[in-house]
């Protein structure tokens, strides 16, 4: 049944939204993003076909992501589209750099394929955004995005009405996913998803609907009931409330203060004992910091499990890490080279970017963040600068205990809030203002 569901939702949501594109003259860049981001949410709402191999060692999926990279840079050269001259491109440029020179100091290219294509995708998504906000504008680009993210938002809603749920890997609890495979892929393109009608709405300064968003977005987020995006999702708003805090006058530093309590003391008499056990095991995680310099085959069996396994995850790769020649603990082991080794991937892209391209390469990585947490923070718009540097946040917190950017869907999402991020500018939003008029 809910398949049905997904065709018929994707079929109305694709028509709907090409006949706006075309009444609202939206530029060709535009066009493209939404229908890249749309076609790989509706491969991946059904993972039963799109994720078996299919030719060789390759998807449905990552054949189309391998599509998507030859059709853009096809998109650039026949409409003679340039490339964004940026310091965070200039960084992913320089990790895509590395990871080729760890494949080939590990011999590792075949495995280095699918982040290469990955991070190639990045940089393409990234320049194909940049290119649509300088035609349209940020307002109408997150408009048209917005309609792409529509169709699991959807889904997960169809999913709640038609019962139709998963058990969650960590303790059995349940999770809707709307059919998609995954809650921690699907929670990000939830969090993304309703991010882009938030920002939407403050660059239009209507606050009734920018709230209503916010309280949307928690509420779709329990339903997914996974822990990181819930965390990422509470370090977007902590970020956001403390920066308007410390802006604010003193009334309104009280009134912050008030709502923060409220908001704490609601969360934490939520009756749910699955959610409370899980959050508990938050602040046990970060006083375990010690365990990282513990050999992982003294942890036991308790200690493997805990906080689902994570702390003895990053322990292995840490120390496999600090095991390997000279060069690879500069350089790495190549990219995904975990696989045959580890059990699983390693839930810390810190953690298994120092395994898969050694100290240089998470040395880049914290640069890149750095530097774009520090673009975000120059902003024009204030409202608007406050959601990205709180999107930034929650986008690192994401990559402190899973990975986004080994998702297809966290790439989408970093792409858009580095070129959203750049535009933040007076005369981007004055050209927001002029097309929505």
């Amino acid at each position: 049944m809910i398949d049905i569901v997904k065709v018929l939702v994707f079929i109305l949501l694709a028509v709907y939204a090409h006949k706006w594109m075309w009444a609202n003259a939206c530029g060709k860049s535009t066009r493209v993003v939404f229908w890249v981001i749309l076609i790989r949410f509706i491969l991946a709402s059904f993972p039963n076909i799109t994720y078996p191999q299919l030719i060789g060692p390759f998807s449905l999926v990552s054949l189309y992501s391998i599509f998507v990279v030859g059709f853009i840079f096809l998109f650039f050269l026949s409409n003679h589209i340039e490339i964004k001259k940026d310091t965070n491109l200039l960084f992913i440029g320089l990790i895509l750099t590395l990871m080729v020179f760890a494949a080939v100091i590990n011999s590792h290219y075949i495995q280095s394929v699918a982040s290469l294509v990955k991070w190639l995708m990045l940089l393409q998504l990234t320049n194909l955004v940049f290119n649509a906000v300088k035609e349209d504008g940020a307002v109408k680009v997150l408009q048209t995005i917005g309609f792409s993210y529509l169709y699991p938002i959807i889904m997960l809603v169809a999913s709640v009405v038609l019962g139709v749920s998963k058990a969650t890997e960590n303790d059995g609890s349940t999770s809707y996913v709307g059919g998609f495979n995954h809650e921690a892929v699907f929670s990000v393109i939830i969090l993304s998803g309703m991010f882009m009608f938030i920002l939407k709405a403050a660059l239009e300064r209507r606050f009734s609907l920018l709230f209503l968003h916010i309280g949307t977005l928690f509420v779709l987020l329990f339903l997914v009931n996974y822990r990181t995006s819930i965390l990422a999702c509470l370090g977007l708003f902590a970020t956001a409330g403390l920066m308007v805090f410390l802006k604010s006058s003193m009334v309104k530093k009280v009134a912050i203060l008030f709502l923060g309590f409220l908001a704490i003391t609601v969360v934490a008499n939520i009756d749910s004992s699955s959610i409370a056990e899980r959050f508990a095991e938050i602040p046990q995680a970060l006083a375990s910091a010690s365990s990282f310099t513990v050999l992982p085959e003294f942890f036991d069996s308790d200690e493997r499990r805990f906080f689902s396994g994570r702390i003895f995850f990053w322990a292995s790769y840490i120390h496999e890490a600090l095991n390997g020649s000279v060069s690879q603990i500069w350089f790495g082991h190549g990219m995904d080279s975990w696989k045959g080794f580890f059990e699983k991937y390693a839930h810390n892209t810190f953690v298994s970017f120092f395994y898969e391209v050694g100290f240089v390469g998470l040395f880049l990585l914290l640069v890149f963040f750095t530097s774009l947490t520090v673009k975000a923070f120059k902003g024009e718009n204030w409202l608007a600068k406050i959601l990205l540097v709180g999107a930034i946040s929650a986008f690192i917190i994401l990559n402190v205990a899973t990975m986004p950017l080994w998702q297809i869907e966290g790439v989408i999402f970093l792409s858009i809030l580095i070129a959203l991020i750049d535009s933040n500018k007076k005369i981007a939003i004055k050209q927001n203002n002029k097309s929505m008029t």
